[in-house]
């Protein structure tokens, strides 16, 4: 059975609010007399290409107006109660009463209705079995944890800057022929994968109908079953001493053919909704091209980068942040949120550690600081002149990590020198910077240890690279912040006894984010506190992970990673520096751990390291699906479009896991040591 999981519910919110945006008085402005010029006719396309979008979105909503869904919804909710619990309370908030966000809430809502009910039947023919219905179950939480990754990152790209800011009907001259495509874009992609969804549905629905018709012939009014208390029982169902009998069964048969009718009406519209998006995108393209010749994307020169993001460092620019500037007038809320330096007077602000800049606003220094971290003969070793002052605690675990990545930085300059070599025989004038953890020095030993190179490849020699090597790497594709990714899961190392994860990056605007972060960090006054403290809470969800849920630290498919890690450590550092500038590193952690575990509210603020007045700005102050839909809000430094919390949606496993170690740290006064065994390294040894 398909499962797609919590993450359609912000697909069908992208798809929603695309066409709510743009949604107007019906009969757009229309042009008076023929086309005067090659712009007015490209006008005229465009309004009829964004008319099918509206005509579609609205047909979808109709149709659901039409059909009466509410008795084959699984629990007692109002449409207001599933949506708070599903995708958090800032989406009432943003959306109000806009009558087409809710119609295609409610298609979302039949959906994981009919998952429970599939779910309910395949365990009441497992207990009539005889059998255990735990493989089912499993089966039914992953869905109510995991996320459809490769729908969302087909569309949350595209929906980005469209789905709030669709063309106004009284302004022809505002429809551009990119945002025409993406709003095709996103109604394609929702409404086209809604429909196989649901048309697989409607299949597995005949063939549950026939299980339970087999059951009632063979079983007739002396079925009765015990139904466990962990079944996924729908909400409404009644039942007596907790059995399933003939009469529940009847009214399930009931259920199942209002159902099928419901979803071949639904699947229907949403064809139709596919087939106009789909020619829509065709009359976008045609004015696209015949407005502009297609180029080849330009790849420029690392250094050229460097010169470019340095130049631009020391011009005031206005913010490009995703909070709007209304909002951010605002008078603050504080509750639920540490002291900043808004709270406190200006001698206070000053004692604040420097944040991660924005590139636009951020002093990355010179050319010749940014060179030491490009690949040279090993990689860089930034711990080797800093004494440790951590606290005896973290000094052990500190230097024990520092004496594995010292050992095994042969294994990786060979294994650099030997991926720069096999690239410089497409590209011999490439140059190269190790970024990520490996680059910030806040990666753990191997094999729990990955390298990100950044290189200046065009795509032809990019494309020609990965056909040289295609034995190592995976097919190119783009990640969810619009990079280009060559992935070599397994490249090898020297020794020849293990191998580790190598992701290739293309130098562009996208990705030069990447190499900044390497530099502000570094250069942070804290950086080897701040350091310490990541690689602790990274072992510390590594171990975790093994014990419980493989998938904790484990980004895109729920799970934290390491850059969103870092941003939460900076942002807590960056609000008590009296706790965490000096001394013993413990109180942080402890700090940290209380914080984010127990106090920090996910459902309703963000974290923002790039403001110097809030830390934790209210999440109703920024605007984009991919922030106020997401569970976990966090501000990309050097990209402030980007959400670097929009997959972690397991974060409340992983406030769990946070929370129980602050109990362990302040309650029972265990060391920070015991909370977990020693990561394993390479050599198969304990760290620690």
């Amino acid at each position: 059975m398909t499962m797609t999981g919590r993450c359609l519910v912000r697909v069908v919110v992208l798809s929603v609010m695309l066409a709510a945006a743009s949604a107007g008085p019906k009969g757009r402005r229309k042009m008076k007399g023929a086309p005067s010029s090659s712009s007015d006719h490209a006008a005229t396309k465009l309004e009829r290409a964004n008319d099918r979008i509206d005509k579609a979105v609205l047909a979808v909503s109709e149709t659901v107006d039409e059909l009466d869904l509410n008795p084959y919804f699984f629990d007692s909710m109002s449409d207001i109660g599933f949506v708070e619990s599903t995708a958090g309370g800032t989406v009432i908030e943003l959306v109000g009463d806009d009558t087409t966000f809710w119609r295609w809430m409610r298609i979302y809502r039949l959906y994981r209705s009919i998952i429970r009910l599939s779910v309910a039947i395949q365990c009441i023919i497992d207990a009539i079995a005889g059998g255990s219905s735990a493989d089912h179950m499993a089966v039914y939480l992953s869905y109510e944890e995991r996320t459809t990754e490769d729908l969302w990152k087909q569309v949350q790209n595209l929906a980005m800057n469209s789905a709030y800011n669709g063309p106004s009907p009284n302004n022809i001259a505002g429809i551009t022929a990119s945002a025409t495509k993406t709003r095709a874009t996103v109604l394609y992609e929702a409404s086209s994968k809604f429909a196989f969804d649901l048309a697989r549905m409607n299949e597995e629905m005949g063939e549950s109908h026939g299980a339970l018709k087999v059951l009632q012939s063979a079983y007739g009014d002396e079925l009765s079953v015990r139904w466990t208390e962990n079944s996924p029982l729908p909400g409404r169902e009644p039942l007596v001493d907790g059995r399933f009998t003939s009469k529940h069964l009847l009214h399930w048969l009931s259920l199942i053919e209002g159902i099928q009718t419901c979803l071949t009406r639904l699947t229907s519209s949403l064809k139709e909704a596919e087939r106009r998006a789909s020619q829509a995108e065709r009359i976008a393209s045609q004015v696209d091209e015949d407005q502009k010749a297609d180029q080849d994307p330009h790849w420029e020169d690392l250094f050229a980068v460097l010169e470019r993001i340095e130049g631009t460092a020391a011009a005031p620019t206005s913010t490009t942040s995703s909070r709007s500037k209304k909002t951010k007038a605002r008078r603050k809320k504080k509750q639920g949120v540490p002291s900043t330096s808004s709270d406190h007077d200006s001698e206070a602000a000053d004692s604040i550690p420097p944040s991660l800049p924005h590139t636009a606003t951020g002093n990355v220094g010179s050319l010749y600081d940014v060179s030491s971290y490009l690949v040279g003969d090993v990689l860089p070793r930034p711990w080797e002149d800093s004494a440790l002052d951590l606290g005896y605690e973290m000094n052990v675990f500190v230097h024990s990590i520092n004496n594995e990545l010292q050992n095994m930085l042969q294994l990786l300059a060979g294994c650099l020198s030997a991926i720069t070599d096999r690239i410089r025989a497409v590209a011999p004038s490439a140059t190269f910077a190790v970024v990520g953890s490996a680059g910030k020095g806040m990666n753990l030993p191997l094999p729990h240890s990955d390298l990100d190179i950044l290189a200046t490849l065009t795509s032809d020699e990019l494309a020609q690279f990965e056909d040289n090597e295609r034995e190592l790497v995976l097919p190119l594709r783009t990640n969810a912040r619009g990079m280009q990714v060559l992935q070599m899961p397994a490249f090898p190392l020297p020794n020849g006894d293990a191998t580790i994860k190598v992701d290739l990056v293309p130098v562009s605007d996208k990705s030069s984010g990447s190499l900044l972060d390497v530099v502000a960090v570094r250069r942070r006054p804290d950086y080897h506190r701040t350091r310490a403290m990541v690689l602790y809470l990274k072992a510390f969800l590594r171990v975790k992970s093994s014990m419980v849920d493989p998938l904790l630290s484990s980004p895109g498919v729920g799970g934290m990673s390491s850059y969103l890690l870092q941003v939460l450590v900076i942002a807590y550092v960056d609000s008590v520096p009296d706790t965490c500038a000096n001394g013993d590193l413990r109180f942080c952690i402890v700090g940290f751990f209380g914080y984010y575990g127990k106090y920090f509210d996910f459902a309703n603020y963000c974290i923002d390291v790039t403001s110097s007045d809030n830390r934790f700005p209210p999440k109703s102050t920024f605007t984009g699906p991919h922030f106020t839909f997401s569970s976990v809000c966090a501000v990309d430094p050097h990209d402030p479009t980007n959400n670097l919390g929009e997959m972690t949606y397991r974060i409340s496993l992983i406030r769990k896991v946070f929370g129980a170690a602050y109990d362990d740290l302040t309650l029972n006064d265990v060391t920070l040591l015991s909370l977990f065994p020693a990561p394993v390294t390479l050599s198969g040894n304990p760290l620690f």
